[in-house]
C-alpha cells in the first residue's frame, strides 16, 4: 500500500494542496515566515517586537533544521507557491505555524492544522501544546485549544507575549 503524500482542498485563497515539507522548501518557509511577522503580525506586535521576532530576511543557520524537524506540513497553490507551513515536533508540540498574510482568514491555517492533528494522532499523541502569538491564539482556540498560561519571551532582547496553549486529542 502507498503512502499518500499530498492532500487538495478548495479554500477560499483558492485551491490548495498540502504535502511533507521538504530542504528545498526552506528559503521560500524563511520569507514566508519573515512576512508573516513583518506583515500579518503588524497589528499585534510594535515594528521592535516584530524585528526582534524575524529580525533578517536571511534565515539563521540552524532554520533548515528547524523547518524540517518532526512532521514538516506546508500548503501550496496550484503552481507551487507556498501559502503557509506548520511542524509538530516528536514531542508533540506544534512549533512553527505561520500562513502568508495575504491568505490569512481563508482556510489555510485550517487545512494545514485539520492534517497536522491527524499526522498527531497517528503517531499516537495523547495531547498537543504550543506557544502562540496574539495572532494565532484565536485560530488555535477556535480548534479546541485552551491557553494554559500567558507568557514574556525574550527574543533578541525585546520581551514578546504569547501563550502556552495545550489541546487533548
Amino acid at each position: 500500500m502507498s503512502r499518500v503524500t499530498c492532500f487538495f482542498r478548495v479554500t477560499r485563497a483558492g485551491p490548495l494542496r498540502v504535502r511533507f515539507g521538504r530542504s528545498s522548501d526552506s528559503d521560500a518557509a524563511w520569507a514566508l515566515l519573515y512576512n508573516a511577522v513583518q506583515t500579518g503580525a503588524a497589528s499585534q506586535y510594535t515594528q521592535r517586537e516584530r524585528n526582534a521576532w524575524a529580525p533578517s530576511p536571511t534565515p539563521p543557520d540552524t532554520w533548515q533544521r528547524t523547518f524540517l524537524t518532526g512532521t514538516c506540513l506546508v500548503a501550496t497553490n496550484m503552481v507551487g507557491r507556498m501559502q503557509g507551513f506548520m511542524t509538530l515536533g516528536e514531542d508533540a508540540y506544534l512549533d512553527l505555524a505561520y500562513v502568508a498574510p495575504r491568505q490569512m482568514g481563508k482556510g489555510v491555517a485550517g487545512f494545514l492544522y485539520e492534517r497536522i492533528e491527524i499526522a498527531a494522532r497517528n503517531q499516537g499523541f495523547a495531547q498537543l501544546s504550543t506557544e502562540a502569538s496574539h495572532l494565532a491564539k484565536p485560530f488555535f482556540q477556535r480548534q479546541g485549544w485552551q491557553v494554559t498560561a500567558r507568557q514574556d519571551v525574550i527574543r533578541n532582547g525585546v520581551a514578546l507575549t504569547n501563550f502556552r496553549m495545550s489541546k487533548t486529542l
